[in-house]
């Protein structure tokens, strides 16, 4: 693992506007994650996990300090500058239509095509890649909504490393699986992540299976405190079990 920064959240701090005025769910956050790291943010509901994984995505502003992805400020880009840099994956389910899993993918090269979105010779060798990477080199054909939950979500995983990221962000991506589906889909990122130096940061609630596969563990507690180490650190310390 290269010890530069793939991220960084410098002086962070996180919320939103209610109505009664400036709600803040973070503070003063410093953090990074290196290229090839997995880190599971994790914490009862309620704690502000989701809220900081919109802000480090860029659907949130920070209330105070910043999101920074290879040295840039996530504020200061355009959207497809954004979009360049990292790729989220939501728990929501996703209305595709009849799209292939090969269109689905393919809409990942979209910050890359040009005004038609015309798809190039590299463009199609990415979207190859990516399908393989994931297991679905034999399946590119078959209509996305005719898959189980377990096969889109590694459709949609597919779709986000297309772009080509720097950061991958997850948003609950077992929430609908089975167990063994929950297990695969964190070996997977684990595999993407080491292989290809991508950082990566999943939001979930599955403690047993996410400590598996964690490089460190980002656990949001209560009064806006985080505790962050290797998953045998926060388990060995009590922090695991006081959060669940």
């Amino acid at each position: 693992m290269q010890s530069e920064q793939q991220i960084l959240l410098r002086v962070l701090s996180t919320g939103y506007m209610g109505s009664r005025g400036e709600r803040v769910v973070s503070e003063r956050i410093d953090l990074g994650i290196a290229p090839g790291e997995v880190v599971m943010l994790m914490g009862p509901n309620g704690s502000g996990k989701s809220t900081l994984m919109h802000t480090m995505a860029g659907l949130l502003s920070p209330l105070s300090g910043e999101v920074l992805i290879s040295g840039k400020s996530l504020s200061k880009l355009r959207m497809k500058e954004v979009a360049q840099l990292l790729s989220l994956v939501l728990t929501e389910r996703v209305d595709t239509g009849n799209m292939t899993i090969w269109e689905v993918v393919a809409l990942g090269r979209y910050p890359y095509t040009n005004f038609f979105g015309g798809l190039r010779a590299e463009d199609e060798v990415i979207i190859r890649r990516s399908l393989e990477a994931c297991r679905l080199g034999d399946m590119a054909q078959r209509i996305f909504t005719e898959l189980s939950d377990g096969e889109r979500q590694r459709v949609m995983i597919a779709r986000a490393i297309a772009q080509a990221p720097r950061l991958l962000l997850l948003d609950e991506p077992t929430a609908f699986l089975d167990p063994p589906g929950r297990i695969r889909v964190f070996e997977l990122l684990q595999d993407l992540a080491h292989d290809r130096g991508l950082a990566v940061v999943v939001c979930t609630h599955d403690v047993e299976v996410a400590a598996r596969h964690a490089d460190r563990l980002w656990v949001v507690g209560p009064e806006n405190g985080m505790r962050v180490g290797t998953p045998h650190e926060l388990a060995h310390d009590g922090t695991l079990e006081a959060a669940f």
